[in-house]
Formats: structure tokens, sequence, C-alpha cells
């Protein structure tokens, strides 16, 4: 929120008061000056807040000169002060009678009637004052905020743009025009104004802030936080100030710059909530739950009744499985907003997670066919957003109940979700299925993750058998192996320069193109192939087998760049020691296919498990050690997807509240005939599934050995 500047006292100056020079009426001159002498008086006491002694001075310059007429318009001043209204009026009613022309007396009249509420009458007045006196700049500034204040915002800028006709160089009034064109989302002019505001009053830090609210709008953050830096350098004592130049820290993906900030915020005011919250917010960002839940619940405290602050708590009891607390913050969103669309998409999520399907489509269901009316809680910039997402939740939700039809279709609103993917630019038009691409050039393009990118890479050959030629854009590690891929005719990593094309489709769009169902699924294994070569390579590194040889990936890509992935990466992953009843199964080899330096700490003093990742610098690599192996058991990530797409037997470790592609309560996957799901009974129960999985290996060693 932008600041405004708050009311200041103005009283009349002795300008254009007649002074008596006529020889012959010396006496009268010496009353008139007696008077003026004491309404001088009484403007000192006024300036410096003493107002009954003020009062007491314009009291007797009016019982020496009852025609005194900025003597009646000072003391109207005062009673006003002083809360006195009927008598403030009383006397500036007196001085209008007495000299209609002085301006002061209306823009008084009208500061007592905004202050009594009366709207209307203090416009008025404060027209009337600048009629007579265009020049008189509070009458101007607070015209203007009266008129902000009654959401007439286009009579503020109107009266705003008459002030500045008529004083250009008032820093008020660019400071004020600044505001109204911020409001009307004119970022840029707005800038404008306030950088004049500063040529100005160099020293004015809400200028500053302002400019810098308006540049953050713009996107401009740097020079926002610049703005800020300065605004803070003049008063670094404003809690909400120190706030927002922590959102823009936040934003710029400084985080711990961001929660020094918001620190010193509550340090400056330990009641303010929204202080509270950003602080949550941005210890949520960087996973620290626990505190950010601390930090929630402390602006919840504060502010009961504000909807938002329990959904804030939700939505880390959400992330922590704690779903039947985060159900309840959510109904305590809507039992206060029943207009906040997040809470209910979040309840449709937690329907789902909970196995509720029914409920959950119900409530998408519900969302969509009365979302127009929702909306209007929003801002300008979400509802798109909000509305994809419901999309491409309920698209998800058919997905992981097997229902293809409705759930590639509704899958294609994932462009415009909140967290989208990396979305193409390409101008060439989306192949949806529809056209006929024979003879023509199409780019399939990896949009996602890894293991995303190994699942739909075996379309393919389905768009090759159209007649096309394609081309295959994907991650520089896939590459190599995707050169394997049927029916491509090159392949480019994401960093080099693309041949002609006329159409394209992202790989995760292909199964909405060929309207697959489960029944069609393209299962053909393998559908990539590693080099001879490189199987020889490490079928020799391997050396002869001594029993069965499995793989082990117990933990995915945190992703820390991105909240979400960090967050499905935990309740998907586990530690090694956990893994390590596996390891004491006799007759099986353990190679670790788990990369990265904190893999390789895990394993210090684990002579059981052969590691040779420091070798594996792509996914051929990573192929063709798989060759040596007879199983592979991993956790849901990327190796997974790369053992089923290269025919090996992979089983995997599955969270209770799986993924969409491995479907629910399903044993087996119609992606990967190879594959064999065993799955959490229970939240976070990975005890269970390791148990399962090594009855099932001791069995298959024995079984090998036999």
């Amino acid at each position: 929120m932008l600041t405004w500047l708050k009311r200041k006292f103005r009283y009349a100056s002795d300008a254009g008061n007649a002074s008596v020079d006529d020889p012959g009426l010396v006496h009268q001159q010496k009353i008139v000056s007696l008077a003026q002498s004491l309404k001088a008086e009484g403007d000192a006491y006024f300036h410096d807040g003493k107002l009954t002694e003020a009062e007491q001075c314009y009291r007797r310059a009016i019982s020496i000169d009852p025609g005194f007429a900025r003597a009646y318009c000072n003391l109207g001043y005062v009673l006003k002060e002083l809360g006195r209204y009927d008598e403030a009026l009383s006397n500036l009613c007196q001085v209008v009678e007495i000299q209609p022309d002085i301006a002061d007396a209306y823009y008084a009249q009208g500061t007592i009637f905004a202050a009594l509420a009366k709207s209307e009458d203090a416009i008025a007045f404060f027209k009337k004052a600048l009629e007579l006196d265009p020049r008189l700049e509070f009458a101007h500034r607070d015209l203007c905020l009266l008129l902000v204040q009654n959401g007439r915002f286009i009579e503020a800028k109107e009266a705003v743009l008459i002030g500045i006709h008529y004083l250009p160089a008032s820093a008020e009034f660019h400071f004020f025009l600044g505001n109204l064109l911020h409001g009307e989302s004119d970022f840029k002019s707005a800038v404008s104004h306030f950088q004049k505001t500063l040529e100005l009053t160099p020293h004015r830090a809400d200028a500053h802030v302002n400019l810098g609210l308006s540049l953050q709008s713009l996107g401009d953050l740097d020079n926002a936080l610049a703005a800020f830096d300065r605004a803070l350098e003049i008063n670094s004592a404003v809690a909400d100030w120190q706030s927002k130049r922590g959102c823009i820290l936040q934003r710029l993906e400084r985080p711990h710059m961001a929660i020094a900030c918001f620190q010193e915020a509550i340090k400056l005011q330990p009641d303010f909530a929204e202080g509270h919250a950003n602080l949550g917010s941005v210890l949520h960002e960087i996973g620290e739950l626990d505190a950010a839940l601390a930090s929630y619940n402390k602006a919840l405290a504060l502010e009961p009744q504000v909807a938002q602050m329990h959904f804030n708590v939700g939505t880390i009891l959400h992330e922590q499985l704690q779903l039947e607390r985060a159900l309840a913050c959510y109904s305590n969103a809507l039992a206060i907003n029943d207009k906040h669309i997040n809470a209910r998409v979040n309840i449709a999520a937690i329907y789902s997670i909970q196995g509720k399907f029914n409920e959950a489509m119900k409530c998408y269901d519900e969302l969509l066919h009365g979302y127009s009316a929702i909306a209007s809680n929003l801002s300008p910039l979400q509802p798109d957003t909000v509305l994809a997402d419901i999309h491409n939740n309920r698209g998800m939700l058919a997905l992981l109940c097997g229902d293809y039809s409705l759930g590639w279709a509704e899958y294609e609103h994932r462009w415009n979700c909140t967290i989208n993917p990396h979305q193409s630019h390409y101008p060439q038009p989306q192949w949806r299925g529809d056209v006929d691409i024979s003879g023509k050039r199409i780019l399939l393009y990896a949009e996602q993750g890894l293991g995303d990118t190994l699942q739909f890479i075996r379309y393919t050959k389905l768009v090759a058998a159209r007649g096309a030629i394609v081309f295959l854009l994907v991650p520089q590690p896939l590459k190599s192996l995707a050169e394997s891929s049927p029916g491509v005719s090159a392949v480019f990593g994401l960093d080099e320069a693309l041949p002609v094309f006329d159409y394209q489709c992202p790989l995760m769009s292909l199964p909405f193109a060929f309207k697959t169902e489960l029944s069609t699924i393209p299962a053909d294994i393998p559908y990539l192939k590693c080099n001879s070569e490189r199987i020889a390579h490490w079928r020799a590194k391997a050396g002869k087998a001594s029993g069965l040889r499995v793989g082990l990936v117990w933990s995915g890509d945190p992703r820390k760049h991105s909240r979400s992935a960090r967050s499905s990466d935990r309740i998907r992953s586990l530690n090694f020691d956990q893994m390590r009843p596996l390891l004491e199964i006799p007759g099986v080899e353990f190679f670790s296919l788990q990369l990265g330096q904190d893999a390789v700490a895990q394993l210090q003093g684990c002579p059981q498990v052969k590691d040779y990742t420091a070798e594996l610098y792509d996914f051929q690599e990573t192929a063709a050690l798989m060759e040596s192996l007879d199983l592979v058991i991993s956790v849901d990530t990327s190796v997974a997807h790369l053992a089923g797409a290269v025919g090996k037997h992979i089983w995997l470790l599955n969270r209770r509240n799986t993924c969409w592609r491995w479907l629910w309560e399903r044993t087996d996957s119609p992606w990967y005939p190879t594959l064999r799901v065993f799955r959490q009974p229970d939240f976070g129960d990975w005890e269970t599934v390791i148990t399962d999985v090594r009855n099932a290996l001791i069995g298959l060693a024995q079984s090998i050995r036999k």
C-alpha cells in the first residue's frame, strides 16, 4: 500500500488585511494595531501548540476589533483543533459575513466537515476555497485526500492536475499524482512523478518508498531496492518499509537478506502481523518448515480474522502431511472469506492425497462451475493462473484414476499454472494430432524433468510413423542416449541451434495428441538402447558377477530452486541408512546409482555397495552400467524411468500419495512392463516398504542361486 501524507494544519495569515493610515483615524489605527499584535501573539502560541493561550489572544483581538475577520478565522482553527466544532463553525461563518473573499475560512470549514465525516459538505467548501485562491496548496491537498477516501479517484486526479497547473513546483502534488497513477497501474508515469517529487524534496522518505513500489510493479527490482535503501537511510525505524524491502529481496532470491529485513520489522513492531507472515513466507520458501509455521502462527494470533493467515498455516501443515489439521485451517479461511479460492483448491488436493477421489473431483467441478463468482476475490493478475491450476489439478486427478480422456485434455492447461513448465516460445504451431504432418518437420522438445522426458520420449516412433521428419530437443545429459530413440532424424541439446521446422509439440502433450488411453499406451520396451562399446566397458568394469546384481537409488533431486519440487522430494526420498536392511541379504551385489557428493559421503564405510557414480557423466553411461545389473531399486526419480526405458527390471519405492503416472493402488505400471511398485501403506512409512522389498529380494536371490 502506498504512503499518503497525513493532514497538516494551516491557519490564516494577515495577507490582505487593510491597514488604516488615514491621519484622521489615529485612535482607530491604535485599536487595529493592538488587535493585530494580539493575533500575532495568538499565532505564535498556535504554532507552539499552546491552544488555550492562542484562543485567549484571538478573543481579545476580536473584543478590541469586532470586525477583525482573520482573528475570527484563526479562532475557528483553534476551536476546531480543540474539538469544539460548533463554536469553530460559528466563528468561521462570522468571517464570511465580514469578509467573504477569505479563502482560508472556507478551507477551515471544509476541514471541520471532513472531521465530522460530512464529505460532501467538506468537498464543497474546499472547492469554494480554491475558487477564491487557486494557489491554496492545502485545499488542493485535502480535497484530493477526501476524494481518494471516498473512492472518487478520477475527480481526485483532476484536482491534483489543477493543483500542479497553478503550483508546478509543489512536491506534494507530484507525490499525490504519483500515488493516483500507481493506483491506476500506470506505474511508469507514477515513477516519473515520484522522481519529480524527489527532485523537489530529495530527503522525503515516503516518496522514495512509493517510487520503490512502482519500480517493483514494473519488475525493476534492483532500482526498487535502491529506492528502499535510500528511504531507510533517511528513516530506518518504519517496520512496514523494512518488510517491503524484504519482499523485494525475496523476489531477488536473496532469502537470508530478506529474513534479516523481516526480523528487523518485527523488532521495530512486534505486533506487525504482516511482518511475521512475510518472514514465514521466506522461511517456507527455503524449506525451514517448522520455523515458517511458527511465524505463520504468530501472524495468525495477531490477525485471527484474516483468512489468508489461516491459509498460510494450512499450507505448511499440508506440506507436512498433517492433512486433517490443514483441512481445518482451510475451512477456517473459508469461514472468514468463502471466496478464498486457493483454500478450496487445496482442500480438493488434500482429498486427492487421501484417496477421496469423488470428493476431490466434486470440489474441482464446483470450482469451475462457480469460478466467475469467486474470481472477483482475486487480483487482476491471478484469475487465469488460478483457473489453470484448477484445470491442471483436475487433470492430474483424472490421470491418477486412469481417466486418460479427461486427464490429458485438462493437463494441457499446465502452461498457465502458478508453477508452470518451461513453455516454448516457438512461433510454429503446436501439433495436436489433428493435422497431417506427412513430409513435415516437427520439433519435439523436453519441457519438464529428466524423468518426464525419458517417459514420453517413446512417442517419437509414433510421430515418425505419421510420416514426419522428427527433431528432438532434450537436456544435454540425455542427448547421447536419446539418439537411439526410434524415428528421430536428429537430436539437439538445449543450447544448440535448431534447424528449420514446421510444427512443434512438447513431449508431454503427445499423449493428448495421440488420444492415449490405458489400453493404448505405447509400452514396447526397450525403446532406448545403449552404445554397445559403453556396455562392454561397464561389463568389464563390473567384473564377473558373484550373485544377483542390484542398483540402488534412494533419493531424488531436491531442486532447491523450487519450493514445490523440494516439497515433493522430501516425501519421495529416503536416507541411505533406511536402505541398510537390504545390504544384509546374502548373494546380492549392490551398485550405487545415486549421484552427488552427499551420496558418496553416505556410502563411506559401506563396502557392500560399489560406487562408480563419479564416472556416470550422462544417462548413456548410467544405462550402460545398468546392462550389467539384474535389477534396479529406486525411489520415484529419473533413474526409475531410465531403467524402464531400457527394459531393466525396476522396483519402485513409492510414497503413499503417489504421482499420477503410477496410478492408484497398482503394483504394476502400464508404462513399464518390467516395473513393480512397492508403496507406503501409510504416509511416511518407509520401514514397511523396505521390509517388503527385503523379503522380495531374499526370494529373488534364493531363486537365482537355485
